[in-house]
């Protein structure tokens, strides 16, 4: 089952290309087409690439700002868009080198680095620390309507520098996307630990599109690889792995 938010996101372009695809590659354009007609998507999508990134983020927010709350009403569930680190418990202390490094240039320059990252998604919690003044970060969610695997590496980046940065537990460290190919979902979904995992929002669909491409078609087999070790996952499980783990 896709993401509730799937078929309104998806849609074809005034060209006749589906809104997810590189119109220059034919197996993109293939599956990015079945996914659609499965969905039976009929809109035609105006958008650009930086709209259609920010309507994910905001539907993703949306849907777990409500599907979160609904499932543990025990819980003060609170999800965010476009928040910086440093608001969180764990990372706080990084407004207070960002302070020193904004104040002298020259320690950006020994330092190589911004500690305040920007979230698309940001869930969190009531902090477990007595008296604590801010939320614990329970997830960070990079969402990415389609995958270009140099600006992808950004997410990768910021993620380690998280896990490098953080005082406490590691947040859920997550992307979610549209993205039809999977030689390209493979760009941030192999690694090394930087991602627990990327979540599709129309898995199932794409899965019936890369398995029925050709046994000897490189795409297919990294379809099989992603899924199989469970670095791709459908989005229908992301709440379940924010709710108990």
């Amino acid at each position: 089952m896709a993401a509730p938010f799937a078929q309104r996101l998806y849609g074809w372009r005034p060209n006749g290309y589906p809104n997810v695809s590189d119109k220059n590659n034919p197996t993109s354009v293939e599956l990015a087409a079945g996914v659609n007609h499965s969905l039976e998507v009929t809109r035609v999508s105006h958008e650009k690439g930086q709209t259609l990134g920010s309507n994910l983020e905001a539907a993703v927010w949306v849907d777990l700002r409500a599907e979160l709350q609904e499932a543990d009403k025990s819980r003060k569930w609170r999800v965010s868009r476009n928040v910086v680190i440093s608001d969180f418990d764990q990372f706080a202390h990084l407004a207070e080198a960002q302070n020193a490094v904004d104040r002298y240039p020259v320690l950006r320059t020994a330092l190589g680095m911004d500690y305040l990252i920007k979230l698309d998604v940001a869930v969190s919690v009531a902090s477990p620390r007595p008296h604590a003044a801010r939320d614990m970060l329970h997830a960070a969610i990079s969402c990415k309507w389609s995958i270009r695997s140099d600006r992808v590496q950004n997410t990768r980046h910021e993620f380690l520098k998280m896990v490098h940065n953080r005082r406490a537990r590691t947040p859920h460290l997550i992307c979610v996307t549209a993205e039809p190919l999977p030689s390209r979902l493979a760009a941030i979904a192999r690694g090394t630990g930087e991602v627990d995992a990327t979540y599709h929002i129309a898995f199932w669909e794409l899965h019936k599109e890369a398995m029925a491409l050709p046994s000897g078609n490189p795409e297919r087999g990294i379809w099989q690889e992603l899924t199989l070790q469970g670095r791709l996952l459908p989005y229908e499980n992301l709440v379940d792995t924010l709710l108990y783990s």
